[in-house]
């Protein structure tokens, strides 16, 4: 392994150091056109990816209520905000799962939406699974 001499060492922290300024200088940089553009066409027509206020920000999951399928998909459940689809074949649970997600999203205090494109929709099943269907 190749040690590095002490005039190697202070030449690799000088750039280290300048590479930080130019990056202060850019954020400062984005900052100033950012605030541009707002005033011009007015607030939240610009952003950095890293804002919370983009489309692609997630603000929060829903648990699956189950564990390992949380832990498969790498999330803590499927994401607030967005529309989830659950597709399979016949029989594989996907009605059970999207109740479970309902009513964990009810419980969340959330307003939980169903599209039942088969038709099969079982208001007593899904109370069982703990759904409140008065307010689905």
């Amino acid at each position: 392994m190749e040690q590095l001499r002490k005039d190697q060492v202070k030449v690799k922290s000088e750039e280290t150091k300048e590479a930080e300024q130019k990056k202060d200088t850019n954020l400062e940089f984005i900052d100033d056109v950012i605030e541009q553009i707002e005033k011009k066409f007015g607030p939240g027509s610009a952003t950095t990816l890293e804002s919370d206020k983009i489309f692609s920000h997630v603000p929060g999951y829903i648990s699956t209520q189950c564990t390992a399928l949380d832990w498969a998909i790498g999330r803590e459940g499927v994401p607030l905000g967005r529309l989830t689809e659950i597709s399979g074949t016949e029989a594989t649970s996907k009605t059970a799962l999207g109740i479970h997600i309902l009513a964990e999203c009810q419980k969340q205090g959330g307003v939980a939406i169903l599209i039942d494109t088969e038709h099969a929709f079982d208001p007593p099943w899904a109370r069982k699974l703990g759904l409140d269907t008065r307010h689905l």
